[in-house]
């Protein structure tokens, strides 16, 4: 059973509504969580060159087909939350249309050491990269919880199953009736709160229609 605590500072947590437009989560080195809009209707982005880097984050609603982050030195690890990213046409050689894969990772002279990332994601990701160190593939996990907006606000993720919430590891757990993502500041939050996945064995079973 994987429960999650975090360390909190007052009293009740709300939920932020979830912005429209598209964006990434960047991570640098001083261990700040800033947040990036990609431009207009772009589904690229480019943050070549910028050593500040060290972790990218693409939320589940973000569509993408090309990432840029060459010479990124400090850049390990990219996180895609995504199933799959933007889908795009180009001429082929014939000056006909073909649809390119999904996305496209441009990673040359960068730090990148690390993929996070669905199966289906990985099966129509492309990778240009040149570098000594091999990539390692790791699957999304069923929760997360990370702090954002310079260290204000607290964001909890869950891709299976269903979010519970207690004050202490022994319960009482209660059900969150949102869906993905949970969301709220700390400034508002409790002293302390655990979250977990709701165990199968706990789940309701379906009614059946005679």
């Amino acid at each position: 059973m994987a429960i999650a605590l975090i360390a909190l500072a007052a009293t009740a947590a709300t939920q932020t509504a979830q912005a429209q437009e598209y964006y990434v989560w960047i991570t640098n080195t001083n261990g700040m969580t800033e947040k990036v809009i990609m431009p207009g209707t772009s589904h690229i982005l480019t943050q070549s060159n910028n050593l500040d880097i060290v972790e990218i984050v693409v939320p589940e609603h973000t569509r993408i087909s090309q990432i840029y982050v060459l010479n990124c030195a400090n850049l390990t690890n990219l996180v895609i939350e995504p199933i799959t990213g933007k889908r795009h046409q180009r001429f082929n050689n014939q000056g006909a249309w073909w649809n390119d894969t999904d996305l496209i990772i441009h990673a040359d002279g960068s730090g990148l050491r690390n993929i996070t990332c669905r199966k289906t994601m990985r099966e129509t990701l492309t990778l240009h990269r040149t570098g000594w160190h091999a990539i390692q593939w790791t699957e999304l996990p069923k929760m997360e919880i990370r702090r954002i907006s310079n260290g204000k606000e607290v964001e909890v993720i869950w891709r299976t199953g269903n979010l519970q919430l207690a004050d202490a590891v022994s319960g009482e757990w209660k059900d969150y009736n949102g869906s993905s993502l949970f969301r709220f500041p700390l400034a508002t939050a409790k002293d302390m709160q655990f979250f977990r996945i709701k165990p199968e064995e706990e789940e309701e079973p379906e009614e059946e229609s005679q």
